[in-house]
């Protein structure tokens, strides 16, 4: 509920195929029952979609009302990112936070303008990290909890691709190279490909395919 009392936000659908939704926020007046939706102008999923084997299937963070009430601060996922949006009453949605990740947890102190949120990347399982909401300059690492471990072993960086498929699509795919790649030889490819459309492949830490890529 939003500050003021006046809005109540919760998430729903209207779109399906076959068992995959595209999510929506929507936000409903309690004096008069006029409901919005708050991401009818955004064309992608609100909410975390990314899959991985660290943080696929948790509970989704409820949103974060703004200090005005004028809108919501929430995840969504595009592109093999998962980041903090803000949605306004009025339709428009802005991306908070800036950095490739997947960012499955955030706790918002709207009161003073700053979020914490959670996120993972390929190579970093999962840390804290503080953003300014009107200053994402401001945004910083706060932890390093597996420095040590990680110290200790060679990770893969992936490196994004696209490439056209025979219907005109343009499909998102990642390359993940031995760790140790020795340029003079020849290595063994193999090949992962996900379900869909429930889910994405994206930026998150990924024990499976970095066991596959060592």
């Amino acid at each position: 509920m939003s500050a003021d009392g006046e809005y109540l936000a919760y998430c729903g659908q209207t779109f399906e195929h076959g068992s995959a939704t595209l999510g929506n926020w929507y936000a409903v007046k309690l004096d008069s029952g006029e409901t919005l939706c708050l991401t009818r102008n955004f064309d992608e999923h609100a909410g975390d979609a990314l899959i991985g084997d660290m943080h696929y299937g948790h509970p989704a963070p409820k949103p974060a009302w703004s200090k005005d009430g004028s809108g919501l601060y929430f995840i969504a996922s595009l592109n093999g990112y998962s980041s903090l949006h803000y949605a306004a009453l009025e339709g428009k949605v802005a991306q908070v936070s800036k950095r490739d990740c997947h960012l499955y947890g955030y706790t918002v102190d709207a009161e003073n303008d700053f979020a914490v949120f959670a996120a993972s990347s390929p190579v970093i399982p999962g840390d804290l990290f503080y953003a300014s909401l009107s200053n994402l300059a401001e945004e910083v690492r706060l932890t390093d909890v597996n420095k040590a471990v990680l110290s200790e072993i060679a990770l893969s960086h992936p490196e994004e691709f696209r490439f056209t498929n025979d219907e005109g699509c343009s499909v998102q795919s990642w390359l993940m190279k031995p760790p140790r790649l020795d340029a003079g030889k020849k290595y063994p490819l193999v090949l992962e490909i996900h379900g869909g459309p429930h889910a994405m492949y994206g930026n998150t830490f990924f024990h499976e395919l970095q066991l596959l890529a060592a």
